[in-house]
């Protein structure tokens, strides 16, 4: 057993959780500080941290994730093996009289608090995200801490979104209530209810999942519109005139999805609400409806369609493990297939699929998800040469 090493790298999201004077601190083994994790995959570079010495918490934590080989970790650590098998510990170091996060929260809920903390892969979005748990492994609430000016901005975004969705007539979605939009050292930290267990995949309910999707589309009302002149056409316009105008780089994509834009045919669509960006890992089945996380990029008086869309792209870049040029000539091509449920006409089905990957493009040219290497990087490869050739398609013969 030794004593603490040298300090693990200070990514934003750490620095963000962990503000100097306090610090996070490697070791193999030693006692507990104030609060200590189990890092995975190691120390160097954790992207899941588990609560030690609190082995039920930490069984529960890495259950969520079903990463890390889940039953099998989640059973070493029930029966203690994995404290001495992973024997990395991280500790965080504070000066009396300053509290940590985890203190903080725990005065925030009232309670004694395990704290698991993911930090998830490079995206230009990553943030913390903290499953509040009883030293039992009982889950209290989730917290997500802003780590840069863009999540701080989403952070607000998903508490306003909750809170409007809280109003509304819900039968086949829930969302998390929010239990507290507070500030940690200026940063945003958004406290949620613990949604129940989820249920079986719902790839095996896609009835459900229709209907949730459905109702999310028509939560703040629904209104139908020529797409020439209407509302969302112009704000996309807006949106790329102001990445024209953050240089070249961003000038030239800006351009091209102008292009495409100018040569959509005029179609009468339905505009709603759509979740933003809804993946599998955040759905889940259960008899009070469909459970659906993580609502920071909610927006009102989209194209209704855009869910499905966005699920299905998604589906097939998590397959691949980054997105191709395959995946958005399959999505433009099973367009009309996947709308029909929703009411959107044959002839305006291509249409809804060439104005979702531009309002996409746009998020990741924004977001700036070429410089962390994210899965949706290169829109210059993969999306806009389909996207262009699928827009031919659209126009009258």
């Amino acid at each position: 057993m030794s004593g603490p090493a040298p300090e693990p790298g200070r990514d934003p999201c750490v620095a963000a959780l962990w503000p100097a004077p306090v610090r996070l601190a490697a070791s193999t083994g030693g006692a507990p500080s104030r609060a200590g994790y189990l890092p995975l995959p190691s120390a160097r570079a954790p992207r899941l941290l588990l609560p030690w010495p609190h082995p039920r918490a930490a069984a529960r934590a890495v259950a969520s994730t079903r990463r890390f080989g889940a039953a099998a970790l989640g059973a070493a650590l029930r029966c203690g093996l994995a404290d001495r098998l992973l024997t990395e510990r991280l500790h965080v170091l504070a000066p009396d009289g300053v509290a940590t996060i985890e203190e903080w929260l725990a005065g925030l809920l009232g309670r004694e608090l395990a704290v698991a903390v993911r930090l998830g892969p490079p995206r230009a979005n990553r943030k913390p995200v903290l499953h509040l748990m009883t030293p039992r492994g009982a889950t209290l609430a989730f917290a997500k801490l802003a780590a840069n000016a863009l999540t701080a901005e989403l952070v607000r975004a998903e508490a306003a979104a909750l809170r409007t969705l809280a109003a509304a007539p819900l039968r086949h979605t829930r969302v998390p209530g929010v239990l507290a939009l507070s500030e940690w050292h200026g940063r945003p930290l958004l406290v949620l209810e613990a949604l129940p267990v989820p249920g079986p995949e719902l790839t095996r309910r896609p009835a459900r999942l229709r209907a949730c999707l459905a109702e999310i589309a028509a939560a703040q009302g629904t209104h139908t519109a020529p797409l020439l002149g209407c509302a969302y056409l112009k704000d996309l316009y807006r949106d790329l005139d102001g990445l024209a105008a953050r240089g070249p780089e961003a000038a030239e994509p800006a351009a091209a999805l102008r292009a495409v834009l100018d040569g959509l045919p005029d179609v009468e669509l339905a505009f709603g609400g759509w979740h933003g960006d809804l993946t599998r890992g955040n759905l889940a089945p259960h008899r009070t409806g469909v459970l659906v996380w993580d609502w920071e990029r909610y927006r009102q008086g989209v194209p209704v369609g855009f869910d499905a869309l966005h699920l299905r792209l998604q589906d097939m870049v998590s397959a691949r493990g980054r997105a191709g040029p395959a995946d958005t000539t399959a999505l433009c091509a099973s367009a009309g297939r996947l709308l029909r449920p929703f009411g959107v006409a044959p002839a305006a089905a291509g249409v809804v699929a060439a104005l979702y990957l531009t309002e996409i493009a746009v998020r990741y040219l924004r977001d700036r998800q070429d410089d962390v290497g994210a899965p949706v990087a290169g829109i210059g490869r993969w999306l806009l040469p389909p996207l262009r050739r699928h827009v031919r398609t659209l126009r009258p013969r």
